[in-house]
């Protein structure tokens, strides 16, 4: 049994069994093998397929100038290491053996209001994400080769990647995954789930896996967003909300997805377990899970509501937790 990462949010208090639930399966064809194409290097997108994807997201996903960064937030930048040169001033520093400010060559200038970075470190091989760019490293993080999310992979059938990422590292199977969100049409969208084993990640031969709320629920006019990766000891797990793609164009949905680590390994089909809740949103997983996955939603400003799956099987427990309570300002994250 793992500890729950949502404990730095919790009183203390007794957990409040609420409802037992079940999750059922669907499958997927074994994936396709996309060897990484010169264009993945080209340059971002025109401003006009930039434009065009701006109209479907808030402004919080725009580029921001650099004049318009308060004065304390250029202050409080750690300086670039003396073999960086021209430093982006909203670059990521990642802890990982080094502190390496990434640059604009590395990034294409292409960082945003909400970043929303991730990373997943393999030694020598680290893929590092946010929601304009993603960028792979051979040298332990000295240095990264920009990698442009739009023209990596093939466009979905919906149009071109549109915003969030995820990368996350297996170091039990040896694998990584490169989770990449793409936009939507009046129907739906595509989420893509890229996977390479290992010497194929330091190749960069990945294969993808693509889902959509069509094929994995039979949901209509619902579209994916706001994604999360973690990994158990046997499965790996994908959380996500859908939202209509009629009207307001509301919330609908939380869809938690469960993937068998040796299918994915094995670059095989899939049999995915599939649970989603119109009652709870934006699920979050637990990094370092064993044999039970945890993840939970705030159901208030004061209570957590914590889900437990173990991996024995498909039934989901639900209990709620008191917590201190916090502020909600500005906006959700997309």
């Amino acid at each position: 049994m793992c500890l729950i990462a949502f404990l730095f949010l919790f009183q203390t208090a007794p957990l409040d069994a609420q409802e037992d639930f079940t999750a059922r399966s669907v499958t997927a064809p074994a994936p396709d093998k996309v060897p990484l194409d010169p264009q993945a290097f080209a340059a971002p997108m025109s401003n006009a397929d930039a434009d065009d994807r701006e109209g479907q997201l808030s402004t919080h996903h725009r580029p921001t100038p650099i004049a318009a960064l308060p004065p304390g937030v250029l202050a409080a930048l750690p300086p670039a290491p003396p073999n960086q040169s021209n430093p982006s001033p909203l670059a990521i520093a990642q802890p990982l053996d080094r502190n390496h400010v990434l640059t604009d060559t590395e990034t294409a200038n292409a960082t945003s209001t909400v970043n929303e970075p991730s990373v997943a470190a393999r030694g020598n091989e680290v893929l590092i994400t946010g929601n304009w760019f993603a960028a792979f490293s051979t040298d332990s993080g000295a240095s990264f080769d920009y990698l442009n999310p739009t023209n990596t992979f093939p466009a979905s059938p919906q149009g071109i990647f549109c915003c969030d990422q995820v990368a996350l590292y297996d170091a039990g199977d040896d694998v990584m995954f490169w989770f990449l969100q793409y936009r939507r049409d009046n129907a739906q969208n595509t989420i893509r789930l890229a996977v390479a084993q290992g010497p194929d990640i330091a190749a960069q031969q990945w294969r993808t896996y693509d889902f959509t709320p069509l094929g994995i629920g039979n949901w209509n006019n619902e579209w994916f967003d706001y994604p999360d990766l973690a990994v158990s000891d046997d499965n790996l797990y994908i959380t996500t909300n859908t939202f209509s793609t009629v009207g307001t164009g509301g919330f609908t949905r939380a869809v938690i997805l469960r993937i068998p680590l040796a299918e994915l390994a094995g670059y095989l089909a899939l049999n995915i377990d599939v649970w989603d809740t119109t009652t709870n949103g934006s699920l979050r997983l637990t990094q370092g899970a064993e044999d039970i996955m945890y993840f939970a939603s705030h159901v208030s400003a004061a209570t957590l509501r914590v889900f437990s799956w173990p991996e024995a099987g498909n039934t989901i427990t639900s209990n709620d937790v008191a917590v201190t309570t916090w502020p909600r300002t500005g906006n959700r994250p997309g």
